[in-house]
């Protein structure tokens, strides 16, 4: 082998063995592909003027409109989260489903994929999913497990489920991967947005078929909810607390799937409809006004580090000539473009026992896209896959976010009952990846109906 190749591998084995010991992702990733330029220019293996482009890259990062749409979903998602609206949407579907048995969890993924719809952030389905229907499945006497793993297999629908941020940063990294020869020219965001709909729903039937096998043949696991005064619900009172989010919802997605913004623009109008409903709701204060806005910041933050992070790592892969070692590798692997296409989703499988899927998403597209890409794969439906997948990097121990999101909220929940709740929930989600990785039409038949 080549050392120019060996020095490839090298670094990508490092870069995930560095991650591993608790480095920052962005500063990992820029900091090892640095290192090995300079080690490689010194053998002779490798052009340093390739690192010349660095500042060009960034300069394109943070000039590119489209990655705007993810400040703004992000503030957007976060302005939702302090208002009462999704508390009140929460709380009157609860009381709608309550009386039947499994009803309060039925309630939780009906809602849950409304309010990921409208956020676009796990941490804030989660949160807001916790506070308002733990009290009452207690009470209920729902089975803790059970309980644990609906609310937060519900929250991780917000990376799935557009408009998602991790939608958002696929479809730009696999824009500049797509042959400019493609058929309908380079996949988009609203591409991914449409393209993941079916998918969607399609996780979401799974769940609810999940908990009526529950309410059937096990209902001590899932009792309905004590019927009192405070379980009434109104026509009024529906009306009022489901129409505002609503509402938003149908106004930001049916405005990217109808062609009539683009996911940059519907996203401002999220933002701002979401700061109306704030003020409606006279939530509006200075203090909610500083804790959005640095809450935002830090997460937008994260994102450009990280995007940065990924660009100076791809150059200095490409310049030692990984592409192609990834090329060829993918391509002797058994079933050809298919086999290939299993590993990297079986890698990043993997992956998400240990990192975020932001992190992944940065190491995994740049590095195994473009090659996927020259063997045939559609490249909308392998940015979809990829979400799936990804999805699961929220539920799966010891990293799973959306259990410790769950436990920030409520300490009391022990972390092995949570991990046993999210279990079949996991084994759930691994059929909807495998019903789309043999039904391609799940993610590709939206948009072209669509665009």
């Amino acid at each position: 082998m080549p050392l120019n190749e060996l020095m490839a591998i090298l670094m990508f084995v490092s870069v995930i063995f560095v991650i591993m010991l608790g480095f920052p992702v962005a500063f990992t990733m820029s900091g090892v592909a640095i290192i090995f330029a300079l080690i490689g220019s010194a053998l002779d293996v490798f052009e340093w003027r390739t690192m010349g482009a660095i500042m060009g890259r960034i300069y394109g990062i943070m000039s590119n409109e489209m990655l705007v749409a993810i400040t703004l979903f992000v503030l957007m998602g976060i302005l939702l989260e302090k208002s009462r609206a999704a508390e009140r949407l929460v709380t009157t579907t609860s009381k709608l489903f309550g009386s039947f048995s499994g009803g309060l969890a039925f309630s939780v993924v009906i809602v849950g994929a409304m309010l990921a719809a409208a956020t676009g952030m796990v941490a804030a389905t989660v949160s807001v999913l916790a506070l308002i229907t733990v009290p009452a499945m207690r009470r209920a006497g729902y089975q803790p497990s059970f309980m644990s793993g609906t609310i937060c297999a519900t929250g991780t629908l917000a990376q799935l489920i557009p408009p998602s941020t991790v939608l958002i940063l696929i479809g730009d990294m696999l824009r500049g991967a797509t042959p400019a020869d493609r058929l309908g020219g380079p996949v988009t965001v609203s591409d991914l947005f449409a393209g993941a709909i079916l998918p969607g729903l399609v996780v979401v039937g799974l769940f609810m078929l999940y908990i009526l096998y529950r309410a059937v043949w096990y209902p001590q696991t899932c009792p309905p909810l004590l019927k009192d005064t405070e379980s009434k619900v109104t026509l009024k009172t529906l009306f009022v607390d489901a129409i505002v989010p609503l509402s938003l919802i149908v106004a930001v997605l049916g405005s990217i799937l109808g062609g009539i913004a683009t996911p940059t623009e519907a996203a401002a109008v999220g933002a701002v409809g979401s700061a109306v409903i704030v003020v409606l709701d006279r939530g509006l204060s200075w203090r909610m006004v500083s804790d959005v806005s640095i809450a935002t910041g830090y997460l937008v933050t994260m994102v450009y580090a990280l995007m940065i992070g990924a660009t100076i790592f791809s150059l200095a892969f490409k310049g030692f000539g990984g592409d192609q070692v990834a090329f060829d590798l993918l391509a002797k692997m058994p079933g050809n473009a298919m086999g290939a296409l299993f590993i990297v989703l079986a890698l990043t499988f993997v992956l998400g026992f240990f990192l975020d899927s932001f992190e992944i998403i940065f190491i995994v597209v740049p590095t195994f896209a473009p090659p996927l890409i020259a063997l045939g794969i559609e490249p909308l439906w392998f940015g979809v896959l990829l979400a799936v997948v990804l999805q699961t990097s929220y539920l799966t121990p010891p990293f799973g976010l959306a259990v410790f999101y769950l436990m920030g909220v409520y300490k009391d929940i022990g972390t092995s009952t949570i991990i046993r709740g999210v279990i079949p929930y996991t084994g759930l989600q691994c059929v909807a990846i495998a019903a789309i990785f043999y039904f391609p039409w799940l993610s590709t038949w939206l948009p072209t109906v669509l665009f």
